[in-house]
Order: C-alpha cells, then sequence, then structure tokens
C-alpha cells in the first residue's frame, strides 16, 4: 500500500516546479550504447542522445514556432476517450529525468533490507 504513494508522490513531485538552472545534458553515460545505435545516434551527440532517450520513453519530437518540443499523449483520468497532450522543452525533459532518477534513488535508499550476517 505505501508503494503506489510513494510513487504518486514521486511523480507529484516532478511536475512540481521549475528548473532554475536548466541542467547540462547527461545521457551520454546513462544511454547504453545499442540503444543509441539502434537509433541512429551518434554517443558524442547529445542533443541526438535526448532525441532517442525522448522516443524510448513514449514522446514525439514536435517543431513549434522553431522550438524543439517532446510531447506525449496519455489518456486522461476518469475517461477512455479523451487525451492529455503534454510537451516538454529540452531543458524541461533533462530537469525531469533528473527528479525522476534522484527520488528512485531516495526511495531504494530508504527501502534497502537490513544487512543480514
Amino acid at each position: 500500500m505505501r508503494t503506489p504513494i510513494i510513487l504518486a508522490l514521486m511523480a507529484l513531485a516532478a511536475c512540481a516546479g521549475q528548473p532554475s538552472n536548466p541542467p547540462a545534458a547527461h545521457y551520454a553515460t546513462e544511454a547504453p550504447a545499442a540503444t543509441l545505435a539502434s537509433a541512429g545516434a551518434s554517443p558524442a551527440d547529445p542533443e541526438a542522445q535526448r532525441v532517442a532517450m525522448a522516443k524510448k520513453m513514449g514522446y514525439t519530437v514536435v517543431n513549434s514556432d522553431g522550438e524543439r518540443l517532446y510531447c506525449r499523449s496519455e489518456m486522461k483520468t476518469g475517461s477512455h476517450l479523451q487525451k492529455e497532450t503534454t510537451c516538454l522543452t529540452a531543458q524541461e525533459l533533462d530537469h525531469l529525468h533528473d527528479q525522476t532518477r534522484e527520488g528512485l534513488q531516495n526511495y531504494l535508499k530508504s527501502n534497502l533490507p537490513p544487512n543480514s550476517k
């Protein structure tokens, strides 16, 4: 029962704020080479890595007024017909990725089983 509540709180926290300073692209150390190769991205190109990871997470790349946005449609809560589309900039996508990774790490640290000897 505690796990769904914690996951819901992590998702809420991930959407709560805007980054004061956009984080640097960090996909070079986290994206496996096989994923990048299959998406046609080179390990040296952070933008290509961001696009490959965004597509893997279900986002589509949209060009709106010269700005690249990463959009994803999800079913609205309580409806089987209506969809809700969320679009993020590259900085927002990086920030969401960072918050999710940090939240997961914090969750795993707090729920580690005790050492057995």
